[in-house]
């Protein structure tokens, strides 16, 4: 388990000591880990232990799994500790405390909108929106993420993300709520690509609407306006396996697990029959989504990704499906929401995969 920091503290702590920590509650928040808390509250994820056994009887016997809404204390500790960085929006400044997380809600997304301070970037087509739409939100169409017909999955080059991203005036630097159509794990797929295709090149305060445009049901949002801009961005390889990589991965030459994030039907086949990567297995992120309602927690999606046929924790795990959405869905439950290290998607999936004239097997499901 990472120390991956899912939540982010929107108020500066200052430099506090043991004694201006004891005492203090703190509510968890989707998304949140104890060593998230630790290194926000902290400024060191090794204090995570401190804080588990000071709510051992409230959090129960395992430190992986924190219940959204649980209340804790912040323990003292035996000296002082600096801050960690953290990041104020404008005009929040009445706010005791916000935070910001990988999934929110229509009523925090209303919160946030009220005080400038997040943008929404609507992928949806221009045909969905006709039917519907927030005034303000940015709209870059999901086929605007995408690359060729024969390998969707492929992400534009940077100087193709860097004319469409400064085009759109989508400010990386601030907050930013991707929008979807539905609650389908594959819709839900889509805005997990764009998250890990802004991610990658550099946006660091991202989330993801769950239910999508569905989900609003009316909400009255107010945005700020956006404004052309030139970017000169590049791509980060952090969670990013080429070609190449998952090349290496088939060979043996690379450490890993490719995890298969299509539904099971998808990967199951009859004897014989070629349908995934060698090696591959199985993780259908489709029934994960749809055990959590499509509204999910962070601790429940954390148990079922857990319970994935992968050990995370041994070796680097590459997601990929068809064409990148369900895969990008696997990385962003695994990854952002519940804080798993070294995870990575394979974008192209199995369509890059066929185009480079690589071939597929037959599942090994033994």
């Amino acid at each position: 388990m990472r120390a991956f920091i899912l939540g982010f503290i929107l108020i500066s702590f200052g430099t506090i000591s043991a004694a201006q920590i004891c005492g203090q509650t703190y509510r968890i928040e989707p998304g949140d880990t104890l060593g998230s808390v630790a290194t926000a509250a902290y400024g060191d994820r090794s204090h995570y232990q401190t804080i588990f056994q000071a709510n051992f009887t409230t959090l129960g016997e395992n430190p992986d799994l924190v219940r959204v809404g649980t209340m804790i204390d912040l323990p003292c500790l035996d000296m002082p500790v600096e801050k960690v960085e953290t990041v104020a929006f404008a005009n929040m400044s009445n706010r005791e405390h916000e935070r910001w997380s990988v999934l929110v809600n229509p009523e925090k997304l209303g919160d946030l909108a009220a005080y400038g301070a997040v943008q929404i970037l609507d992928i949806r087509s221009d045909k969905a929106r006709a039917k519907g739409a927030l005034p303000g939100t940015i709209n870059i169409p999901y086929g605007a993420w995408r690359g060729p017909r024969d390998n969707p999955g492929q992400p534009p080059t940077d100087a193709e993300l860097s004319q469409t991203i400064g085009a759109a005036g989508l400010r990386l630097n601030e907050p930013i709520v991707i929008l979807h159509g539905s609650a389908a794990a594959f819709d839900t797929g889509r805005a997990a690509y764009v998250y890990w295709v802004l991610k990658s090149v550099g946006a660091t305060r991202l989330a993801l609407l769950p239910g999508g445009f569905s989900a609003l049901d009316g909400t009255q949002i107010n945005l700020r306006p956006s404004q052309r801009y030139t970017a000169d961005l590049t791509m980060s390889d952090q969670w990013y396996a080429s070609q190449s990589d998952v090349q290496g991965l088939v060979t043996g030459s690379q450490p890993g697990q490719l995890l298969d994030a299509r539904p099971s039907k998808m990967f199951s086949a009859t004897a014989g029959q070629a349908t995934t990567l060698p090696g591959a297995l199985n993780g259908p992120i489709d029934q994960t989504h749809g055990a959590s309602g499509n509204t999910p927690e962070a601790w429940a999606i954390l148990s079922m990704m857990k319970g994935q046929p992968v050990n995370w924790q041994s070796q680097p795990v590459v997601s990929f499906c068809n064409t990148g959405e369900l895969g990008a869905l696997s990385w962003f439950y695994a990854s952002e929401v519940s804080g798993i290290d070294n995870v990575k998607l394979y974008p192209q999936s199995i369509k890059g995969w066929k185009a480079s004239g690589a071939a597929l097997v037959a599942p090994d499901q033994g």
